[in-house]
């Protein structure tokens, strides 16, 4: 039993979590139809980047195979996970984002922490407004051609310690040559040399301290690598630094070209004038050193590889370069290499073909107007939406680049060129954002000896990396995420009543103070009765619904405020139902809401005046006469009578009477279609228990859950029942609830405009089930319990039995509306049972406005906000003992007219109190004393050997009832 609470516990808590985080991570999935634009259809939580996420492919894999199913659109809208997002297609428009209206989208979408990442949040790819603008500004002149022409030296000095090492492995013959890492490690020394200002030796020495750091920095799992190099890479760039100060060392790199930057510090808009040093300074050095290392041997490699592919591009890139440096004493210079303009053309179709990064991304800073594809009207971009440009997309589009996979460095000559729209080429992107660093790249600086080799035999250097250790890792950080992410959620209101001054029960994370409740530990009655024991002397309490604070009213003067003083305010149940899903559960009076409620309230209330239920009893009366014939062949054999079954049979026949105008013969046929289909309506599921739960504590969920209240089954033997019979008994009165139900359709017809003029089938269907179900239940248990207390209680029964003997003398011993009226200790009779097994044991109401109430202290008011939710524990007030001495004792003189006077008001409510007082308590009280009435007459009822004593309540029923069946001898009066 323990695991299968633990189980539910579970359940509900994962279930809980998963819609949770489904309606976040869905609620704007329909954001891009709402605004006509063409979207790629989202799956919840993970937008369009399932692929990326589970890493399967690269984000700008993704975004290319989107770009090629709408590649004709000059956008279209994709989801990041939640956020909707614009994948701009046409070249004109990324020509107008990243150019002409480039200030409106300045900023990357990147968000790093300044606090927790100094150094990444620092780059001048992660700076944003102000502060990347003037830091680029100053950053400028470090790339420009003179300083780059400076560098030479030193990258040149890397390419010959390169043609070293490549001609020692070509000696060799006996190694394959690792290329990817090989040239990793060229291009680690020639941003050492540059950026940092020091002599890597990665070329001489892979295990270098720097090739290890920066390697670690580019391993699978990311985050732990960047922190474990910037432990490495600060101290030695500040250490490089205040040598260079001390000494006065000059080497014309990078690092000279920033502390230029350092002494004279840069203006900032707003900020005045900030200094670039410390974490600022440091990370544009560790954003020249990773950007240059990643992008450069990546695109050199991939190039080396599509030459050994390519012999004749190869050998015509090889003879280009012999010219050029022929005319340049054989020496690799600055100016040689700008005369390379096939190798120029070799480079740009490696990096059309292998964009380093696959996609640029820009966040709209303003609101920007675009025209909606369609033609018609405008589409606004809104400030704080990422902008992707497909970038793998756009440069295997076959309309700019035909045969995109062939690699042909022909498409980059001038005619070309000249005859391609410019932005279908931008690996470096464009506009004020464009590469800071691409004239610095050392691609194109590629020694002559590594092209003079033709041959290179490519693998695949590292070993095979295990995804699964990773994606598991992965995993479980996404599930600590979530469960946090959940816990914040359900856990951000636990202090509202502290804050508020009022004593609380101590809720547990996810499921408030209702743990019990969800566990189907026990009823939300039985919860609630157990709240006011503990806090009985307080006036309220406060409790958690899940996340949401709910307030137990426990003063008679405070529950007499929210049920009659202010009910206006207080004028709707907590408890909610989808009305697309559950009809005619969501439709009926008990769950109708606000104007709906008060109008459909006044327009049935006639229905259930004393007239009108005196234009009934004849029809409760034949069914009570069926009731004696069942009883009377059920006990010829002394045989006792499971009065549970034969209740709820009783008054299944008098409903159905009533309210559908049909005989439904439960008592002659226990499996009738009438009895069936009520039967089912109120077994106990564990389906139907948490779809309870949720409709009280958690109506939201339900939007998402597909748990109806009532089956589709149910829900169309109820319509054709109604409708059938309303069609049958077209010129037929019987003065019974269905009559009574036409008579009001027509009126609502008649009055085309009146507030009710748009009710449906199903809004009348919706009243006469709710008119079944409420009669049913309620009438059949305090009939069943009424009899076992009285059979318990010989001495009381005999006192009712004398009443109604001597009644229906003055009747002529007829069963009569009048006669009932008469029965004063019947009326005591039944109002005690009800005291003890009120059906319904709590009431509910939720405050439509802000609302102040007394504060416990006594001193001043509380406010409670409009929504929250107002709990009456009917079970606690019933049983305390300031009210009724002895509450277990069954006693019916506590309700003698002096009695009900002596005692508080707002201490008895079986059938609520207000304008929501239950419509239907005269026809509940009249066909329960009815058939008491006529069992009565006739039987003697005793405990039988198999009658529990004392009886057991069920604790988990959302209604109340007992633990099995209630069986009693039923004995004929002498």
């Amino acid at each position: 039993m323990a695991f299968g609470a633990t189980a539910i516990y579970i359940i509900l808590v994962l279930l809980a979590l998963v819609i949770c985080l489904y309606l976040y991570f869905t609620r704007h999935f329909n954001y891009w139809k709402k605004h006509g634009i063409p979207y790629v259809k989202p799956l919840p939580f993970f937008g369009n980047l399932k692929d990326a996420f589970l890493q399967k492919y690269y984000a700008g894999l993704v975004l290319q195979d989107i770009y090629k199913e709408y590649k004709h659109e000059p956008y279209v809208g994709i989801f990041a996970f939640d956020r909707p997002a614009l994948l701009v297609n046409d070249l004109d428009l990324i020509k107008n984002i990243m150019v002409k209206d480039a200030h409106h989208f300045v900023d990357h979408h990147l968000l790093i922490d300044e606090k927790v990442d100094p150094i990444w949040s620092n780059i001048i790819f992660s700076l944003k407004g102000e502060r990347w603008k003037h830091t680029r500004n100053k950053l400028s002149p470090t790339f420009s051609s003179g300083k780059m022409k400076m560098m030479f030296n030193l990258v040149d000095n890397c390419s010959k310690n390169l043609s070293n090492v490549l001609e020692k492995i070509s000696a060799d013959e006996l190694r394959l040559i690792g290329l990817k890492e090989t040239l990793a490690r060229f291009t680690t020394d020639s941003i050492s040399t540059c950026s940092l200002g020091i002599d890597s030796n990665s070329l001489s020495n892979p295990d270098s301290e720097v090739r290890q750091y920066m390697r670690k920095v580019f391993e699978f799992s990311v985050f732990k690598g960047v922190g474990t190099t910037l432990m490495f890479f600060m101290p030695t760039f500040l250490k490089t630094m205040k040598m260079k100060e001390q000494n006065g060392v000059v080497r014309r790199d990078l690092l000279d070209s920033m502390m230029e930057i350092r002494k004279n510090g840069m203006e900032i808009s707003g900020e005045g004038n900030v200094d670039f040093d410390g974490d600022m300074f440091v990370a544009q050095a560790f954003n020249i050193f990773i950007g240059g290392f990643e992008t450069s041997s990546s695109a050199t490699t991939f190039m080396l590889y599509e030459l050994s592919k390519h012999p004749e591009a190869q050998n015509r890139l090889r003879e280009e370069i012999s010219q050029v440096l022929q005319k340049h004493n054989n020496q690799v210079t600055y100016e040689a290499i700008q005369e390379m303009k096939y190798m120029d053309m070799v480079v740009n179709e490696t990096l059309r073909k292998y964009p380093v990064l696959g996609f640029l991304d820009r966040v709209c800073s303003r609101d920007y107007d675009l025209s909606i594809p369609t033609g018609k009207g405008v589409f606004t971009i809104k400030a704080g939406m990422s902008v992707y440009i497909p970038l793998q997309g756009i440069h295997n589009n076959p309309d700019y680049f035909p045969d995109p996979e062939k690699f042909d460095p022909e498409r980059f000559n001038e005619e070309n060129k000249l005859n391609r729209h410019n932005f279908a080429h931008i690996p470096f992107g464009e506009g004020p954002r464009i590469c800071i660093g691409k004239s610095g790249r050392p691609t194109s600086r590629l020694p002559t000896g590594s092209v003079q080799r033709p041959t290179f035999v490519l693998y695949n250097y590292a070993e095979t990396m295990s995804l699964l250790g990773s994606l598991t890792i992965d995993l479980l950080v996404l599930l600590l995420f979530l469960i946090n992410v959940a816990y914040f959620y359900f856990t951000r209101n636990f202090n509202f009543w502290r804050d508020l001054g009022v004593k609380s029960v101590k809720p547990v994370p996810y499921l408030g103070s209702i743990k019990d409740v969800a566990l189907r530990k026990v009823s939300v009655g039985f919860f609630l009765y157990d709240v006011y024991k503990k806090y009985r002397s307080e006036p309220c309490v406060g409790i958690y619904s899940f996340n949401k604070p709910v307030l137990v009213a426990i003063d008679n003067e405070l529950v007499k405020k929210v049920l009659v003083k202010d009910a206006q305010v207080f004028l709707d149940r907590t408890l909610r139902l989808d009305e697309k899903k559950d009809p005619l559960g969501a439709k009926n009076l008990f769950m109708m809401r606000g104007e709906k409620w008060k109008h459909m309230r006044n327009n049935l209330s006639p229905t259930f005046t004393s007239g009108k239920m005196k234009n009934m009893f004849y029809l409760m009366e034949a069914c009570a006469k069926e009731l004696d014939n069942y009883l009377d062949n059920a006990t010829a054999d002394g045989s006792p009578v499971e009065v549970k079954e034969t209740m709820a049979r009783f008054t299944t026949d008098v409903i159905a009477s009533c309210a559908f105008g049909i005989d439904s013969n439960s008592l002659k046929n226990p499996n009738s279609e009438f009895r069936a289909e009520l039967r089912k309506v109120f077994e106990t599921t564990p389906l139907k228990a948490i779809r309870g739960l949720l409709s009280i504590f958690f109506p939201l969920l339900l939007k998402v859950i597909t748990i109806k209240a009532i089956d589709d089954n149910t829900m169309n033997f109820v319509r054709n029942t109604l409708w059938n019979t309303a069609k049958e008994k077209h010129e037929i009165l019987r003065n019974d609830f269905l009559d009574n139900l036409r008579e009001l359709r027509n009126k609502v017809k008649n009055d085309k405009e009146g507030p009710l003029s748009k009710l449906e089938d199903d809004d009348y269907a919706a009243q006469a089930f709710s008119f079944l179900l409420a009669g049913f239940e309620t009438s059949s248990t305090t009939m069943s319990f009424t009899l076992y207390e009285l059979a318990l209680h010989p001495e009381i029964q005999n006192k009712l039995r004398e009443e109604i003997s001597q009644v229906l003398q003055k009747h002529n011993n007829q069963v009569t509306y009048e006669a009932i009226q008469e029965m004063k200790y019947l009326d005591m009779v039944v109002n005690e049972t009800l005291r003890k097994y009120p059906p319904l044991p709590f009431l509910d109401r939720k405050s439509a406005t802000n609302c102040e109430f007394p504060a416990p202290t006594g001193r001043g008011t509380i406010t409670i906000p409009a929504g929250t939710g107002i709990y009456i524990p009917l079970l606690g007030l019933h049983y305390d003992p300031k009210y009724y001495p002895e509450p277990d004792k069954f006693d019916p003189e506590r309700f003698t007219d002096e009695n009900k006077r002596n005692r508080p008001g707002y201490t008895y409510m079986p059938f609520g109190e207000g304008p929501r007082l239950c419509i239907g308590m005269r026809f509940g009280l009249m066909q329960t004393k009815i058939g008491l009435i006529h069992m009565l007459t006739r039987y003697e009822l005793e405990p039988c050997k198999e009658t529990k004593i004392p009886l057991v309540l069920n604790k988990k029923a959302f209604m109340l009832q007992s633990v099995g069946g209630i069986p009693l001898s039923f004995n004929k009066v002498a």
